[in-house]
């Protein structure tokens, strides 16, 4: 199962266990779970807590290592957070750029990858420039990153998606178009439905805003509220929990960052919280449009 909600509404309809645990033992067909963070929503559990299963099959995500060795006479650091946008390499900049070297923990590789695969085509056919200053852009943001997700040092791949498809959006220039106040449903998806890649297809080059609206209109107002077998679960108390983050919360958030900080970059006070929204994050820093329109 990718990462998506689907595993979540699975599990909040009983249909699956989620685990998350520090220790596993395998012992020939079973598999013995301790030191648990949570199962099925639950937590905090005991420490002792221990549960054992019977298992079929095991999948291991063992990852991968990095050889670009059949890259003949071309040296430039592995780092994809020296590369613009972790993208376009510094030196080969009109004829080298790399696609899925960006991991959102919490987002999807295709999303950025296209949002990437838009600039980049607009780049090489002269439609657009990079920007004066992008190999020191890079630079920046690359350092702003490495405080950001400090906890997870090994894993230079990693960005913040709701940052990096607002940076993207502005260098292609194609920011979404917030529905009217007067279209209640549209505004209620707008602030609560993910962020997919057909937001950005409603303005701007290439626009074709009928997809987005299409897809809205096979949904229910608050759909995006959570997973349906998880809201009927918790009920109430995840439509207020979405709800206040989402026009109490973030506003309340962007209100403090800006006045605060003056649009600069919040600095590693702000990065315990993974707010997810304009910590300087991708060059994308406080604006006071954001409390309206993120």
């Amino acid at each position: 199962v990718p990462k998506s909600a689907r595993m979540l509404s699975a599990a909040a309809a009983g249909k699956i266990d989620l685990v998350i645990a520090k220790q596993a033992k395998f012992e020939g067909t079973k598999v013995t779970f301790s030191q648990f963070s949570q199962k099925n929503f639950q937590y905090p559990m005991a420490p002792t807590h221990k549960e054992t299963y019977d298992i079929d099959m095991i999948i291991h995500c063992t990852g991968f290592k990095n050889d670009f060795s059949w890259l003949k006479g071309v040296k430039f650091e592995w780092n994809p957070r020296s590369w613009f946008k972790n993208s376009i390499v510094p030196g080969y900049e009109d004829k080298l750029a790399f696609l899925g070297w960006t991991r959102p923990h919490q987002g999807g590789i295709p999303a950025c990858s296209e949002m990437l695969s838009r600039y980049l085509a607009m780049i090489w056919t002269g439609e657009k420039k990079l920007p004066e200053d992008w190999v020191e852009q890079a630079k920046e943001e690359g350092e702003t990153l490495n405080e950001y997700y400090a906890e997870a040092g090994g894993f230079p791949t990693v960005v913040d998606y709701p940052s990096f498809m607002t940076a993207m959006s502005e260098l292609i220039g194609c920011q979404p178009r917030r529905p009217s106040i007067f279209n209640v449903k549209g505004i209620i998806q707008y602030y609560t439905f993910p962020m997919w890649p057909a937001w950005y297809r409603t303005r701007g080059p290439a626009a074709r805003p009928e997809i987005i609206y299409e897809e809205l209109s096979r949904h229910g107002m608050l759909d995006g509220i959570g997973p349906k077998a998880l809201t009927g679960l918790y009920g109430s108390v995840v439509v207020r929990d979405a709800l206040y983050q989402a026009f109490i919360g973030n506003p309340l958030f962007y209100i403090f960052s800006f006045f605060g900080t003056f649009g600069k970059n919040l600095g590693g006070g702000w990065y315990w919280a993974k707010s997810k929204r304009y910590a300087g994050e991708h060059g994308v820093n406080m604006k006071l449009k954001n409390v309206l329109c993120p």
